[in-house]
């Protein structure tokens, strides 16, 4: 979106791939996922990649070709980045059940390394202090967008039995907006959401899958992620074309889930 040579940007991309594949590996073990290739490595080692990822990731961010102002600045909010990635991530295991936990837990979580990602490609391509700060508010945005997204994807797709022993379901959009409609059957919910993680059978996954869409949870997560998708594409449009295709492109894909959720029906989206 701001132009700038490629070869400047690659060690940087690096750094940024490397640093969100430890953050996966590292989410993955929270959730207690078993689809993974790391589920069965034990926490030791999952530990141990995850600190020889964000090792070589400081390792490429290092080989970014800028002046020693703009490197040291790169690197201090890369770091301040990804404590405040954790610091979201801490707060989503303490199983978020209200709105305004939900958003703000959202854009730590995710909000904050793509505003990174957006605003350092802006600094390298020597933007104006106006585009970094344009540049901030668009990632920020993008990845609550992406992190509602990745809260449907979750719902309309994943098997009972998926993660073992977390409540993670519990923080993500369909169940906050759920517990959010002040419908008479909340308090049903919030009864089953009571039961431990280790204690849901399939059946209490299909009926509370099924409770949350009856409340409306997923039907109104999903006009949020619309909203968020069309004040993006709004910005996109004010942009030089050539500089936002991989970015619609990406846009595209993180929310095409909600045409397969529409199109597949409340109850396709409550079968297991």
């Amino acid at each position: 979106m701001h132009g700038g040579k490629d070869d400047h940007a690659q060690p940087l991309t690096s750094a940024y791939y490397l640093t969100n594949l430890a953050s996966e590996v590292l989410d993955d073990m929270m959730d207690g996922e078993q689809k993974t290739v790391w589920a069965n490595w034990g926490v030791s080692r999952i530990v141990l990649v995850a600190v020889e990822l964000l090792t070589l990731s400081q390792a490429c961010l290092a080989r970014t070709s800028t002046d020693a102002t703009t490197l040291r600045e790169l690197i201090e909010r890369f770091a301040e980045a990804i404590m405040i990635t954790s610091s979201g991530q801490r707060k989503s295991v303490r199983q978020v059940q209200t709105l305004d936990a939900y958003w703000d837990q959202a854009v730590d979580k995710s909000g904050a390394y793509f505003a990174f990602g957006m605003w350092s490609g802006a600094k390298l391509a020597g933007a104006a202090l106006d585009r970094l700060e344009a540049a901030t508010r668009f990632g920020a945005k993008l990845g609550v967008l992406s992190q509602i997204m990745d809260d449907i994807i979750d719902f309309v797709t994943e098997t009972p039995g998926a993660r073992s022993n977390s409540t993670e379901f519990d923080s993500s959009l369909p169940v906050v907006m759920a517990l959010a409609s002040k419908h008479v059957d909340v308090p049903a919910l919030q009864q089953a959401l009571s039961i431990s993680a280790s204690e849901r059978t399939n059946e209490w996954h299909n009926q509370t899958r099924r409770m949350i869409v009856d409340l409306g949870g997923l039907a109104n997560a999903m006009a949020m992620g619309k909203l968020y998708r069309e004040d993006l594409m709004k910005v996109l449009d004010q942009a030089p074309s050539p500089f936002t295709v991989e970015i619609r492109s990406h846009i595209d894909a993180v929310t095409a889930i909600s045409l397969t959720a529409e199109a597949i029906g409340p109850e396709g989206r409550n079968s297991p």
